[in-house]
Parts: C-alpha cells; sequence; structure tokens
C-alpha cells in the first residue's frame, strides 16, 4: 500500500492561491492524476502556459469560476 504524506501545509492561503488564479492550477484532463506533470520544465514558461489561452479555454469551457466567498468551500 502506498504511504501517504503531506508535502504541502494545507492552509487557507493555499486555497486562496488557486481560488484567486484558477487558470494557472488547470491542466488538460489526462494529466489530472499526474502530480508531476508542468506545462513545462522552464518556470518561466510554465508561469506564461498557465496564464495562455489554452487555460484560459480551460477555465471557459469548464465553467471554473474564481470564487473567493467563504460559502465556495465551506457550506
Amino acid at each position: 500500500m502506498d504511504e501517504v504524506y503531506e508535502v504541502q501545509p494545507l492552509s487557507m492561503t493555499f486555497c486562496l492561491d488557486c481560488h484567486r488564479n484558477p487558470a494557472a492550477k488547470l491542466r488538460p484532463l489526462d494529466k489530472i492524476t499526474d502530480l508531476n506533470w508542468k506545462w513545462s520544465n522552464n518556470p518561466t514558461a510554465n508561469a506564461e502556459t498557465a496564464t495562455s489561452s489554452t487555460a484560459k479555454k480551460f477555465m471557459h469551457d469548464w465553467r471554473v469560476q474564481s470564487l473567493q466567498n467563504c460559502s465556495a468551500c465551506h457550506r
């Protein structure tokens, strides 16, 4: 059985960073479970691609919203 461990603390800041800029965290559907997947190995290219038209298209097609109110997660 695989061992489970915490890579990053799951704080409110961790969540809000993604809610504020969801396009940067989106990836192709076939890569959803690949936790090592990146847009590119180059950090600069990674940042540019994550905010590119591809990421924005994902947001539009999947109806991803930048919800920052408490009830988005805490219901």
